[in-house]
């Protein structure tokens, strides 16, 4: 009877030594630690690349699965408002000061030294009190708040309005968010910019009866938003603009890079289908349009959206949003 033998693959995989050192094994395998390709995976011919997690990181997985936790819980707390604020419960230092000033941080205020995104909390300024109690009780049962508490949140954000991005002429933004007519009137600010200014304006006060409800006015803006370029406003695609870039410096001075970063996005998508950039157009015909009260505007805008998204694209090691066109840069 003929011998038998067993036949040995002509490719073996290649162990290394057993006494791996914690997380330096390849997560697919977890066998060696050769280094860009581990053994069994080049054998194998896998489409992906081997995925090492060291001690002091994690691995995408683990990424990944932490940005759904997050987006779950936005998705959340966005769909059910009353639910979610029901469940948080907020603490103030009783023997707190009030700080005198408030500012947007700079982009080196929310980077770490090593350049890697680092959560700063927001300085409070000190604004006048409403008027009443009362009224600061029950503003949220109208679409608005009254007039005496608009003036106070505008008193409060005007000064700092430049660090949120806000490029529209603000005196005649004053004016017309405090005329006598309703809000959604063709003649006052969209809705989705009054909700977000006035968000803005109490997240710097230092009324804890303001602070309060922060989060209903984010709910409050957040909604507005999506319809916001419904209706008929004459400057509906402007204040869309500038309501999407007040969002985005709110959610990254919060911390919050995720939801900033969408909102960037928004901001660049709304510039780039509403014909911001003026593509193609001369150089002196977009000097003249300078000179002109919405034109000036415009300009302003066109900056503000291009200095948000590529400085937090550089900060957050992202890609930009709007293209590296040399004709975008065509523009006073």
């Amino acid at each position: 009877m003929a011998a038998t033998s067993s036949q040995t693959p002509s490719t073996e995989f290649i162990y290394e030594p057993s006494s791996l050192q914690r997380n330096q094994a390849c997560a697919s395998c977890l066998v060696t630690y050769r280094r860009p390709i581990c053994g069994p995976c080049e054998i194998s011919s896998r489409a992906e690349d081997c995925e090492y997690i060291d001690n002091q990181s994690r691995s995408k997985a683990d990424i990944l699965e932490e940005d759904i936790r997050h987006f779950e819980r936005v998705i959340y707390e966005h769909e059910h408002p009353v639910e979610a604020a029901g469940s948080t419960m907020y603490l103030y230092h009783p023997y707190r000061q009030p700080q005198r000033r408030s500012q947007m941080p700079s982009l080196s205020q929310v980077l770490h030294p090593s350049g890697l995104p680092c959560i700063k909390f927001l300085t409070t300024v000190a604004a006048p009190e409403p008027a009443s109690e009362s009224a600061v009780e029950s503003w949220w049962n109208s679409p608005e708040p009254p007039h005496s508490m608009v003036e106070n949140l505008l008193d409060t954000f005007i000064p700092y309005a430049s660090d949120w991005g806000f490029f529209l002429d603000i005196s005649r933004f004053r004016r017309e968010v405090l005329l006598s007519h309703p809000i959604g009137h063709h003649l006052r600010p969209t809705p989705a910019l009054l909700t977000t200014v006035y968000l803005i304006g109490i997240t710097l006060s230092d009324s804890l009866a303001l602070k309060m409800h922060e989060k209903k006015s984010l709910s409050r803006a957040l909604s507005s938003l999506p319809v916001s370029l419904a209706g008929l406003h004459p400057r509906k695609a402007i204040h869309a603009l500038q309501a999407e870039i007040l969002l985005s410096n709110y959610f990254y001075a919060s911390g919050r890079f995720l939801e900033g970063r969408y909102h960037t996005t928004g901001a660049a998508s709304l510039a780039l289908s509403g014909g911001l950039f003026n593509v193609g157009r001369s150089a002196a015909s977009l000097i003249a349009d300078a000179d002109t009260f919405e034109g000036a505007e415009r300009m302003d805008a066109c900056w503000t959206t291009i200095i948000l998204d590529k400085s937090w694209a550089v900060a957050l090691a992202t890609y930009p949003n709007l293209p590296e066109s040399a004709e975008m840069l065509d523009m006073p």
